[in-house]
């Protein structure tokens, strides 16, 4: 396997002299959040659910079987591991919008650079959002909740409150298991066309969202070993009709003065056979699409987050950030490799670890680490010309990753 083993020009001497600003990542998997981090500029710690090989070779990391707590925590894990970095803020990354308890805990001592917990938890209740959306005169996919199931006819989805990469979807129909009409999910009318992240940023004052731009999903990739809903990877920059982007940037601005989000966020949205968008769920924090439009336009979003909440971090990073290096195509991707089966990675790090553009591939496990069945093994990435370009070299990536995963016999 090729690896890129360049790096870029260190920081400028004159940022020696002053202290880096720290921040802390935390999330189920913060590898993406911490290049970013580091390309801002920043001193990055990270507590994650993975604790990649690749992350740890740039930073100190608190590896954590779970974000979750309870109301009657008093030893926990992740809350132990945060107590290590009180005095620093903290950037939330992927499935924290997932854990209410913990978001509560961190508002009461800690500095946030991210939207506080109350927008959080509005935008992840999806019969709150969609009423929400629809008092403001905008088309909604119709939603159920868990004790109010539709019929079983295979045109409803039934899906976790608490989701995150596609897991534990499935269409309602005969075959779907009875237990999922409970509190715990929610049905969404389903449609059926091509899916696509959009990227926000907003500052906590009054004013317009900035739109930063549209990626493309890859979703249940067969050619990746994904289920069928699996968030399989990401392409970008998108571009869609002038209109619908437009309702798009509305949705952007609603999310603001409606529901108080702030900082970077994401939603996910699904475009029909007519072209119309529907939206799928909002992410109220760094998605995946930011570091595929910070490599591929030569942005540097992490600064114009922080400046949502911190104009010193912000000035920092505007002066003394990594330059960004010159897209090599027009679009760039990210597939997720999952495990068709129980395997172990040998899967070699590259030296050095790059950060500061495009890996061949990252999120690489520990050497000898064993991978069950449907959980993600790595990402790879590949730059080309159009979306199908893009995706035919991711897969042909994933095979090359191939070699280094071997069978492992089942544990049961």
């Amino acid at each position: 396997m090729h690896y890129i083993s360049s790096m870029f020009e260190p920081f400028a001497d004159e940022s020696l002299t002053l202290p880096r600003p720290r921040v802390l990542v935390l999330g189920a998997s913060t590898r993406a959040g911490v290049f970013s981090v580091l390309r801002a500029g920043f001193e990055p710690y990270a507590i994650d659910q993975f604790a990649d090989a690749d992350l740890r070779a740039l930073t100190a990391v608190e590896p954590v079987e779970s974000l979750s707590i309870t109301t009657k925590s008093t030893e926990n894990p992740v809350l132990s591991a945060i107590q290590k970095y009180s005095d620093i803020p903290i950037l939330y990354a992927g499935g924290m919008e997932n854990q209410p308890q913990l978001l509560e805990h961190l508002e009461r001592g800690h500095l946030i650079w991210g939207a506080d917990r109350a927008s959080i938890e509005q935008v992840r209740q999806p019969k709150q959002l969609a009423d929400g959306l629809a008092h403001v005169r905008q088309r909604v996919l119709p939603v159920q909740l868990g004790n109010d199931p539709p019929p079983r006819d295979g045109t409803w989805l039934v899906k976790p409150i608490a989701s995150a990469g596609g897991r534990g979807i499935a269409v309602w129909d005969e075959s779907a298991p009875l237990h999922k009409s409970d509190g715990k999910h929610y049905f969404q009318k389903r449609v059926e066309g091509q899916v696509y992240s959009a990227l926000f940023i907003a500052e906590k004052t009054p004013g317009d969202v900035r739109f930063v731009g549209l990626t493309r999903q890859l979703v249940g990739c067969p050619e990746l070993h994904a289920g069928q809903f699996a968030w399989s990877g990401i392409i970008g920059p998108a571009f869609l009709p002038v209109e619908a982007e437009f309702l798009i940037r509305r949705w952007g601005n609603i999310l603001k003065w409606k529901f108080g989000l702030s900082g970077l966020y994401g939603i996910d949205f699904i475009v029909d056979e007519a072209g119309d968008p529907w939206l799928i769920e909002v992410n109220p924090r760094m998605t995946g699409s930011v570091e595929i439009l910070e490599l591929a336009c030569g942005m540097q979003l992490l600064a114009d987050h922080v400046a949502c909440y911190d104009s010193n971090a912000a000035s920092f990073a505007r002066e003394f950030a990594a330059p960004p290096p010159p897209p090599q195509d027009d679009r760039l991707g990210r597939a997720i490799l999952y495990a068709p089966y129980r395997l172990k990675s040998r899967i070699p790090l590259p030296q050095p670890v790059v950060w500061n553009t495009a890996p061949p591939v990252a999120d690489i496990p520990e050497p000898g680490s064993v991978i069950e069945a449907g959980q993600p093994v790595c990402s790879v990435y590949a730059w080309g010309a159009d979306v199908d370009d893009v995706t035919a070299k991711l897969f042909t990536a994933a095979r090359q990753v191939e070699q280094y995963l071997e069978p492992v016999a089942d544990s049961h």
